[in-house]
């Protein structure tokens, strides 16, 4: 356990305070005071990092959306930013679970990324993120206002 928490301590967390989300997934498991500071210090990261990645990715699909007026290799480029979104995505999961099986027995980890991904942190989508009201930027064609769909 010293070896976990010496590890856990020496990596550079994002949040300098802990989410609330963080704080209520580890209460709710009921496990004693040090291992609730780890999960907390553990899950704040963890959704700092998300928050983080899902503003990024936000901001890669609106600029997707506007990109037919870009160069071809600038496109292959933010499809490359887009890949390593993802790729960075998949590295802080794999180190959520890393970090939640050291520190927890497996039944007690499937217990936190159930509720985890049943609260899903911050990843209310908005409808008028992409094409905001006013915007100038439209679809060619709008197959719920034509009668006939885009195809004719």
């Amino acid at each position: 356990m010293r070896i976990v928490l010496a590890f856990l301590f020496a990596l550079p967390i994002a949040a300098a305070e802990p989410s609330s989300r963080a704080s209520s997934v580890a209460n709710a498991l009921g496990v004693d005071e040090r291992t609730r500071d780890v999960l907390v210090e553990v899950l704040s990261w963890y959704d700092a990092e998300t928050y983080r990645l899902q503003e990024q990715r936000s901001a890669l699909k609106i600029r997707l959306a506007t990109a037919r007026h870009e160069s071809a290799k600038t496109v292959e480029r933010m499809f490359d930013e887009a890949l390593a979104n993802q790729r960075a995505q998949l590295s802080a999961d794999e180190w959520l679970v890393g970090n939640l099986r050291r520190v927890l027995p497996p039944k007690l980890t499937a217990q936190v990324l159930t509720m985890l991904s049943v609260t899903d942190h911050k990843r209310h989508h908005d409808v008028n993120a992409l094409w905001p009201p006013g915007s100038t930027i439209r679809l060619a064609c709008d197959p719920f206002a034509a009668m006939h769909g885009c195809g004719r």
